[in-house]
């Protein structure tokens, strides 16, 4: 009696497995790597607004300081002036109340104008954060494609290789079978 060959094809069924395990692990590697890199995107974007955000308001909070202190100050001299020379200095009084009012308005139109450039900047950070964000997400989404068409490229090589390897062993077969169906005719002869 002769041996049996083992069949090849549970080897190839394996391999298939193994490489499907392989496709799906990296798969879920590339998504969790793109879910985490996009929640530290997040949490940084974050950090940046809430900063930036915490020293407008610091600035803010000290220009208005300085603007209250001014005008305590420059009331305090009108009410002193006032009271011991209110005649004297009605003229003057005038003159710096009109000063007075001039600066509080220029700081105003100052502080306006701060804060417009601020908010232009705070703008074009968070453009120039969305496009990086689009940019890696369409590099991400880019690197999917390929890792997809690699291993569909290599499933159908795998495919290939096996309905080879079926075709010979099949050949193979039907030869044996072909001469052991003719010795039995060559030995009755």
């Amino acid at each position: 009696m002769q041996k049996r060959r083992p069949d090849p094809a549970p080897p190839l069924d394996a391999r298939e497995k193994d490489l499907e395990a392989k496709y799906v692990e990296l798969s879920e590697k590339l998504y969790s790597q793109y879910h985490s890199e996009q929640l530290v995107w997040q949490s940084q974007r974050l950090e940046v607004l809430n900063a930036d955000r915490q020293t407008l308001r610091a600035d803010f909070e000290k220009k208005e300081m300085l603007l209250s202190q001014k005008l305590d100050a420059e009331l305090a001299k009108h009410r002193a002036e006032s009271v011991r020379r209110e005649e004297e200095f009605s003229a003057r009084k005038d003159e710096l109340e009109k000063n007075y009012y001039a600066e509080l308005e220029r700081g105003r139109a100052a502080i306006d104008k701060m804060r417009k450039e601020v908010e232009t900047s705070l703008n074009t950070k968070l453009k120039e954060i969305d496009e990086e964000h689009n940019r890696l997400t369409t590099w991400v989404l880019k690197k999917e494609e390929e890792y997809i068409k690699k291993s569909e490229q290599k499933e159908q090589q795998l495919q290939h290789r096996l309905n080879e390897s079926e075709a010979q062993l099949r050949e193979r077969y039907e030869r044996r079978i072909k001469e052991l169906e003719e010795k039995p005719g060559k030995q009755q002869k």
